[in-house]
């Protein structure tokens, strides 16, 4: 709900009075992910990356912390080992944050709100050994929100 603008306001604004010091701001950079799957950005990609430049300036106004970008959104649901494997190398500098739906096991709550996600599979990708061994190899560290808010 915060990438409506109006709430994006309210939530910033309301946010910081219960304590907010970080917010996802949706940039995921549509050609790297479509680069990587051998096809153009879609639209609604482009304009989803567009606004979260006005939610970027939004959120730091408001003295929040974010990543630089996201990687999740393109693949919700079906970020599998294989496609975690092309992106690290391709990381852009700064801080990325990578997110899955992961699940060890499927249950029919699941099933019935995420039909289409392969829970099990993002759950597999996030403890492969390929994929820490690939992060290593690229020099990439491993953070938090609550490690970048402390960093002010």
């Amino acid at each position: 709900m915060h990438l409506h603008p109006g709430v994006a306001r309210l939530a910033l604004a309301i946010g910081r009075d219960f304590g907010l010091r970080a917010v996802r701001v949706p940039a995921e950079p549509p050609g790297l992910i479509a680069a990587i799957e051998g096809r153009k950005p879609a639209l609604g990609a482009r304009l989803l990356y567009r606004w979260s430049g006005v939610l970027r300036r939004m959120a730091q106004k408001a003295g929040l912390i974010s990543a630089d970008q996201i990687f999740g959104i393109g693949w919700s649901g079906q970020f599998t080992l294989s496609r975690l494997l092309a992106l690290i190398p391709r990381l852009p500098p700064g801080v990325s944050e990578i997110y899955f739906h992961p699940a060890a096991a499927r249950d029919e709550t699941l099933i019935r709100l995420m039909p289409d996600y392969a829970h099990e599979a993002e759950y597999a990708a996030l403890l492969a050994p390929e994929a820490r061994e690939a992060l290593a190899q690229q020099g990439v560290g491993l953070t938090s929100y609550a490690a970048l808010t402390a960093r002010g």
